[in-house]
């Protein structure tokens, strides 16, 4: 997960003794710093960053945990239990933990160790930029529920479940998901109505939609002979770009979220190495 200033990227490392560290790195470097360590085998997972950059919030085995990349001990927030989570978000004022266990929307503050449910059902919360929101999905529908109170409204309707969505910072709504045969990309217009296939050069080629902050979408694609490209698409004027990733295979791809680059998950065929590439 990339820190908000799009400086550092947080991953949890699995090694063969059945280790498992809560790793940093900084964007521009090669030397990541261990900020956990767990000698049992246990999932992990980095959700989010603090907005002063200098904490991270991770699920460690059933527990949601804040890790400090200084000397500090980490800060257990929250057991789940036997609860099942699919998503867990960091509200931007860094006093609110929202997640989805066992398919209920909640809220968790962290001053208090109060929690309280938001929705019976609903998954994948997501805040606002200005935290001023909570956004879930539920039923094929995404819901809007004000943080100062009030009852949670529809925002759109018709379309499966996405993963990742959020809002722009104009504060619309933005969600890619992926046809079950064509695999040709989806997503979301303005103003409800149904979603909007984008038209691309390569059809039933392509996989792995993204969001940019800035609007435009990125996605790996297929370029025949098992060839994959790491293409950007500005929806404004469908400008199309295959930037020189030259990676194979090509997994995935994220978002700076200052818009100025792409990370890709991949191997590099000249030195073997496969892990996370940041492209400008």
């Amino acid at each position: 997960v990339l820190s908000r200033d799009s400086r550092w990227i947080a991953y949890a490392h699995y090694h063969e003794d059945q280790t498992v560290e809560l790793r940093v790195i900084a964007i521009d470097s090669l030397d990541p710093r261990v900020v956990y360590r767990s000698e049992a085998r246990v999932a992990m997972v980095p959700w989010g960053w603090s907005g002063d950059g200098k904490s991270v919030l991770a699920t460690i085995g059933r527990e949601a945990v804040i890790v400090p990349l200084d000397e500090g001990s980490p800060r257990r927030l929250l057991d789940f239990g036997e609860r099942a989570v699919g998503g867990v978000a960091w509200s931007p004022d860094g006093k609110w933990l929202a997640h989805d266990g066992d398919g209920r929307v909640a809220l968790f503050e962290l001053a208090s160790g109060m929690e309280r449910v938001v929705a019976e059902e609903g998954r994948l919360p997501m805040w606002s930029a200005d935290g001023a929101w909570l956004g879930y999905q539920r039923e094929g529908k995404l819901w809007r529920w004000p943080v100062s109170g009030g009852p949670a409204v529809v925002e759109r309707e018709g379309f499966r479940a996405a993963r990742p969505w959020g809002w722009a910072a104009n504060g619309d709504w933005f969600y890619a998901v992926r046809a079950e045969k064509t695999e040709l990309v989806v997503l979301g217009v303005d103003g409800g109505g149904p979603p909007e296939r984008v038209a691309t050069r390569f059809p039933s080629a392509n996989r792995n939609p993204v969001w940019g902050p800035d609007g435009r979408l990125a996605y790996v694609s297929e370029r025949g002979g098992g060839r994959r490209a790491l293409v950007t698409r500005d929806l404004s004027n469908n400008e199309e770009r295959e930037l020189a990733a030259r990676l194979d295979p090509l997994d995935s791809v994220a978002w700076a979220a200052n818009a100025k680059a792409l990370v890709a998950g991949g191997m590099d065929p000249k030195s073997g190495k496969r892990g996370w590439w940041r492209v400008d």
